[in-house]
Order: structure tokens, then sequence, then C-alpha cells
């Protein structure tokens, strides 16, 4: 709950799976995504920039390190 509070990118990216992909669904399960849009809000903006960027950033590490390792 807090890391989907907090707009946790791979949290709600489960919370928004379609449903031939859920395995297992629990009851508590079930009500989080009947009340998955209360956990849409602006800051989402935010914590999925900074995903995108830190994963750029790792894949600027990769390839230097694949183009000159040391």
């Amino acid at each position: 709950m807090r890391l989907a509070a907090d707009a946790n990118p791979n949290i709600l990216e489960l919370l928004f799976s379609p449903p031939d992909c859920i395995k297992l669904m629990t009851p508590y399960m079930e009500k989080l995504i009947d009340n998955r849009d209360l956990f849409i809000s602006k800051k989402i903006r935010f914590t999925y920039a900074g995903y995108a960027f830190n994963q750029l950033k790792r894949i600027k590490g990769h390839r230097a390190y694949l183009l000159s390792p040391r």
C-alpha cells in the first residue's frame, strides 16, 4: 500500500495489469484493483520521469562499459 500511495511505477503497473495476467486474486488484491484509480495523482509524473531517467543512466553506463571494458 505504501509503495502504491508513493506512486511507485512497478506497483502501479501491477494494479493496472489486464485480468488475464493475474494468476491469484485474493480479496485484498481485488479491493486494491477495484480502487486503483485512487492511486492516480500528479505525483506519478515525477516518479515515472525519475524511473525513466534512472533507466537511461543505467543503459548509458552499460553501453560505456561494453564499448571500453576495464
